[in-house]
């Protein structure tokens, strides 16, 4: 009989709790934004919010998070409770 004590120690995907889009948004509009007030049309927050969500999706790269952003965008809406109904996209022209 074969036994390991390895697996003790093994972390289960999906066993951990689900946490809300929105609190990881609430925390990230606490991030100071360094950007002049002239063409900033999205908080700082938001975009830090969007560009780590993708992120944790797996993408890996500029296109990638615009993709990934606009395929979830009525999703992200509901969940981050966007006054405005849109998200940021790459060109500035969504």
């Amino acid at each position: 009989m074969e036994f390991s004590t390895f697996v003790a120690g093994v972390h289960v995907w999906g066993a951990e709790k689900t946490v809300a889009a929105g609190s990881l948004y609430h925390v990230l509009q606490g991030v100071s934004d360094g950007r002049a007030k002239r063409g900033r049309r999205y908080t700082a927050g938001l975009v830090l919010t969007l560009i780590l969500l993708a992120k944790l999706g797996g993408e890996k790269s500029l296109s990638g998070i615009a993709q990934w952003v606009r395929l979830r965008q009525s999703w992200l809406v509901k969940e981050l409770a966007l006054p405005a109904g849109k998200v940021p996209c790459a060109n500035g022209s969504c």
